[in-house]
């Protein structure tokens, strides 16, 4: 946009600019003295949510939250959660926020504190916020929360020749697996003991070999 500095007034001017930051300087037509610089950022998109990392019915501990976008131009992602009752008056209710890297198209939430929530249901959803102060939302989620660890009342074991019988009192209600690695082995990985999730029943006998053993157990 030029003007005569002789002639300098108001001079309404529409311009078209696409999306993203833009450094605008106005300048005479001389080009002896500069009348303005601005920055400033365009975006004309609405923000949408494409997919998010937790789904129904899930167990959630306060990690693992996600969303992604379809946009780069996204500033900072919330995320709501709020207990699952009976008279919402009096549910459980908090509100989470997470500042997003500009040029991706993926907020993370990263240790939660959800401690407030343990044993609950709740319902969770996500929002979106761009530079334009446009905002998007997912719908409501429902999951589970668990964050206390397991506690092992007791673990003792025997070795009848060439197997091992553990034996171990838990108190955890959403018991999914016992895991066990025995680090003398040839090939030492985790192995499931017990996988509560496809069978209620446990039968926790692991075949050995003569020789010296070095079992860790996690639960």
């Amino acid at each position: 946009l030029k003007v005569s500095c002789g002639l300098l007034q108001d001079l309404p001017k529409s311009l078209s600019f696409q999306n993203g930051i833009h450094f605008l300087t106005v300048r005479c037509a001389d080009k002896s003295s500069i009348l303005s610089t601005i920055v400033f950022f365009v975006d004309g998109n609405s923000p949408r949510v494409i997919e998010v990392s937790k789904k129904d019915n899930m167990f959630v501990n306060g990690n693992g939250f996600s969303v992604k976008f379809n946009e780069n131009f996204v500033l900072s992602s919330g995320l709501e959660v709020r207990e699952v009752c009976k008279n919402p008056d009096f549910c459980l209710q908090r509100y989470y926020y997470a500042s997003c890297e500009l040029g991706k198209n993926q907020c993370d939430f990263n240790d939660l504190d959800l401690s407030e929530f343990d044993g609950k249901e709740i319902e969770y959803k996500f929002l979106v916020y761009n530079l334009a102060g446009k905002t998007a939302e997912s719908k409501f989620y429902r999951a589970f929360v668990d964050t206390s660890i397991p506690d092992v009342n007791s673990f003792s074991y025997s070795i009848d020749k060439n197997r091992a019988l553990f034996s171990l009192n838990l108190n955890e209600v959403n018991l999914a697996k016992i895991e066990y690695i025995d680090y003398h082995s040839r090939n030492p990985v985790w192995k499931t003991l017990c996988d509560f999730e496809q069978s209620s029943k446990c039968n926790p006998v692991v075949g050995i070999s003569k020789g010296e053993h070095f079992f860790d157990i996690r639960v």
